[in-house]
């Protein structure tokens, strides 16, 4: 439910700018989502923190693909071989832990791409 919120919220916010079924929305809404239950975790009950964990775990894990299991051919246009090999959620990850979120949804938005990390 938290990666459907940003999710959603991104593809209000890059409207125009960034494809709604780019990698980049999947990726970014996959951080948001791990930030938001960091948050959740932290005043949540032991259920919920072990929940939080898993649901954080499943994110971390995840791999970009379609419903069916085949890849989505929308990777191609993107850095394939850092996606393929890092993952969209590390790839993003490592963005927003080097410029900061802010720094990286305003380079999002402008460029339609993630920023630099290396």
């Amino acid at each position: 439910m938290a990666r459907s919120i940003m999710d959603a919220w991104l593809q209000l916010s890059f409207f125009g700018k960034v494809h709604e079924s780019s990698p980049i929305i999947e990726a970014m809404s996959q951080v948001l989502a791990h930030m938001w239950l960091d948050l959740k975790m932290k005043s949540g009950s032991d259920f919920e923190k072990k929940l939080g964990e898993f649901f954080q775990h499943q994110i971390e894990e995840s791999y970009y693909g379609l419903e069916d299991g085949t890849e989505n051919p929308v990777l191609k246009v993107y850095d394939v071989q850092k996606l393929h090999y890092e993952g969209p959620f590390k790839l993003s990850r490592n963005a927003v832990l080097k410029h900061g979120l802010r720094k990286t949804l305003d380079h999002i938005r402008t460029t339609g791409n993630f920023p630099p990390v290396d």
